[in-house]
């Protein structure tokens, strides 16, 4: 079952911005490459074409040999001037059938308002055995300000995501996962997000990333756990590790 949030449903797969200037990355201008163990773990296993769906500020793939589709143009301008290729979200992604070998999407898929043709357009693009890395909030019971604050439209549950992403013919090779954070963090967090985006942008991308990217860099380590082994309960997140191995679907 999927936890969609009413009324925020719209003809396009693509949530739009008010304005530009509603453009949540406008705070900064700093790329703050995030995940370097994903990043070595991805790299060691990708030989072709990556592409990463919504990486704002924070990207995971590698930056010069990726392309990137977002929806903020800012974000695109620097990514393109750090030797990116990139392309503005569209409904459709800009590539042939089986083109890719990989396709990077953290944090995407419960901003979407028709996942399902994200699914499968990503399974469109995506070669047999390339690989697909996202990780999207699970559990309706888990649901916090924080959610709303940054425009989730669901969180998915793990049963049904997993048989969700084996419908569009990707099979689950392992998964990650992270406990839910203290109440008081994440109140904190909505609050100042609600407050000022663009001013929490420039102190996260600053201040918190980097610090965080350098530790992922120095003790991160990629660990799957095997898909036939349930996702704990006190799971609020999880990181697929997908590979295509069933014909696309052309329509559901």
């Amino acid at each position: 079952m999927v936890h969609d949030r009413a009324g925020r449903r719209g003809p396009s797969n693509v949530v739009p911005w008010a304005s530009a200037n509603d453009d949540p990355w406008l705070g900064s201008r700093r790329i703050v490459p995030v995940r370097p163990h994903v990043r070595r773990w991805l790299q060691g296993r990708v030989d072709g074409p990556i592409l990463e769906i919504g990486p704002g500020l924070r990207p995971t793939a590698p930056v010069e040999r990726s392309h990137f589709v977002d929806r903020s143009a800012h974000v695109l301008g620097l990514l393109e001037a750090r030797g990116a290729s990139v392309s503005v979200a569209a409904d459709t992604l800009p590539f042939p059938d089986g083109h890719l070998a990989a396709t990077v999407a953290f944090e995407v898929f419960e901003h979407v308002q028709d996942d399902d043709a994200l699914f499968r357009e990503v399974a469109r693009a995506v070669r047999t055995g390339g690989i697909l890395l996202m990780s999207v909030p699970i559990r309706a019971s888990m649901w916090v300000a924080l959610d709303d604050v940054c425009g989730h439209l669901r969180r998915y549950e793990p049963e049904d995501l997993f048989a969700k992403v084996k419908s569009f013919g990707f099979e689950v090779r392992g998964y990650d996962w992270t406990p839910a954070g203290s109440p008081l963090l994440g109140t904190l967090q909505a609050r100042v997000l609600a407050a000022g985006r663009p001013i929490a942008t420039t102190i996260v991308q600053n201040l918190i990333f980097p610090f965080q990217a350098a530790w992922d860099s120095r003790f991160g380590r990629v660990k799957w756990t095997p898909p036939d082994q349930p996702v704990p309960s006190a799971a609020e997140h999880v990181v697929l590790w997908l590979e295509r191995t069933g014909p696309a679907p052309e329509d559901r």
